[in-house]
């Protein structure tokens, strides 16, 4: 964004609009309904990521021969 000659920075422009954005938000009546949703989506990122496991997202070498040569 180029404003009166000058190129200003994405980082700059992210974070004035989240400002005004928040702002926005605030001036509503809907501010319970925006901070029941943000925590719920807190609680449900949390739960996924305790209850993940990583040791389930690769194949062994040989379960995946198994599979590839059965298909």
């Amino acid at each position: 964004v180029i404003l009166w000659g000058r190129l200003v920075d994405d980082r700059l422009v992210v974070v004035f609009m989240a400002f005004v954005t928040v702002g926005l938000l605030l001036l509503t009546q809907a501010t319970v309904n925006i901070v029941v949703a943000v925590s719920v989506a807190i609680v449900v990122v949390v739960a996924h990521a305790a209850f993940r496991k990583t040791e389930d997202l690769f194949f062994e070498e040989e379960e995946e021969v198994i599979v590839s040569v059965a298909s």
